[in-house]
């Protein structure tokens, strides 16, 4: 499986050039409107997903996996500086993927709660901020 992440106003036309390079049966070129993520980030976040052999996958490697009895798309993209974890699901499992990570210890990241996201930290002025959750 591949996934791109792609601006919203690009993804039908980037979707119809691709669909000119379709040549076999076995490719399925689709807008993925109802999928949503989960970010996980921090160095326990491999812990938090419930699997420690996930700390060794290479950047953006993904696979899918059972979480909290529900199947996602787990993918490793590392940002901010420590590892990191992006979930792919169903937009009406989004709110339980997101409890389940919690109740492993995940803390919301919010401007409120995260010092990276509070203005004027020099970090934030390098880097975008995503919501999501964070390990400590």
């Amino acid at each position: 499986m591949m996934l791109l992440d792609l601006p919203a106003a690009d993804v039908i036309q980037i979707a119809n050039r691709l669909e000119q390079f379709h040549f076999t049966e076995d490719v399925q070129i689709a807008a993925l409107d109802t999928l949503r993520s989960v970010w996980v980030h921090g160095p326990a976040a491999a812990r938090m997903l419930g699997h420690e052999d996930y700390k060794s996958w290479a950047q953006y490697q993904n696979a899918r996996v059972d979480l909290a009895g529900m199947p996602v798309v787990l993918a490793r993209i590392d940002q901010l500086g420590v590892p990191g974890f992006v979930i792919f699901t169903d937009a009406q499992q989004q709110d339980e993927v997101t409890r389940a990570v919690a109740e492993q210890g995940a803390l919301r990241a919010t401007p409120a709660t995260d010092w990276f996201a509070r203005p004027g930290s020099p970090r934030r002025k390098r880097r975008g901020i995503r919501s999501g959750l964070r390990t400590d």
